[in-house]
């Protein structure tokens, strides 16, 4: 109501990129984010983090090409919703549907079989 958008229920509410690039991210986060990130750290209150995943050149080439629209897409519509352009309500499966168009599912096939083969 009155443009208030609910960004949990959509997936918005996402803090940190899981591929991040630390030196750039940390550059972006507010100091007192970075200083509480590095004191846990320290203080080994934190997980460690699953090794990267090892992908196949196809599978590289793949992603590369089919996220270069895909992220276009993303990018312009998470605009719209968030300016009102979209409704979130009422356009969220058009979305969907749009993102399957553009090779979200061959992205999400990639990543898990390259999960499950590393993981056997």
């Amino acid at each position: 109501p009155n443009g208030t958008i609910r960004t949990a229920e959509y997936g918005f509410d996402s803090l940190f990129n899981l591929c991040e690039n630390e030196e750039y991210e940390d550059y972006k986060k507010p100091d007192d984010i970075v200083a509480f990130l590095e004191n846990s750290e320290r203080a080994n209150e934190t997980l460690k983090n699953s090794p990267k995943l090892i992908l196949s050149n196809e599978s590289i080439d793949m992603i590369s090409i089919t996220s270069v629209d895909l992220s276009a897409y993303v990018e312009d519509a998470s605009m719209k919703f968030i300016t009102g352009e979209s409704n979130i309500d009422e356009d969220w499966d058009v979305y969907l549907d749009e993102m399957d168009d553009l090779g979200y599912t061959i992205l999400e096939n990639i990543w898990n079989h390259a999960w499950i083969d590393q993981n056997e």
